[in-house]
């Protein structure tokens, strides 16, 4: 359940981040992506305490101690080369992977609403007509 829950929250922040450099070029992605990244930002807190949780819970300690094997190759037999010891380190690595991206959301919340790889000084198609129309106004008052 850890590893689906990590998983999923993974490839959407890796969605998210593709909608946030397509912002660059494009408004709806950019507005999109900023909305979602504030709902992933919540989301990947909800991974990083439900990890948490399950890891140092008094059965995720205990698993944590166990040496029998916990994957299963078919049906029968069991691959003795990875142990619940190993499903606990491997946790714990989710859970420093989902605090360091959780911090680094946190700090990059608001990048989204700027454009920094596209450098041209004409923006968006709604920002150009905006000030066309607005230059064309001010002709008009000096006029």
């Amino acid at each position: 359940m850890v590893y689906a829950f990590a998983g999923w929250v993974f490839l959407l922040l890796a969605a998210n981040a593709i909608l946030l450099l397509l912002g660059g070029w494009y408004y709806k992605t950019r507005i999109i992506g900023i909305f979602c990244h504030y709902f992933l930002l919540i989301l990947t807190l909800a991974a990083l305490v439900v990890t948490h949780k399950f890891r140092y819970r008094e059965q995720g300690q205990l698993a944590a101690m166990s040496t029998m094997p916990s994957r299963t190759l078919n049906s029968t037999l069991y691959d003795v080369n990875w142990t619940y010891q190993d499903d606990a380190n491997f946790i714990e690595k989710i859970w420093v992977w989902e605090l360091v991206t959780f911090f680094i959301c946190l700090v990059t919340a608001s990048f989204g609403c700027f454009k920094v790889w596209n450098r041209t000084d004409v923006r968006d198609s709604q920002v150009r007509s905006t000030l066309a129309k607005s230059a064309s106004d001010q002709e008009l008052l000096v006029a």
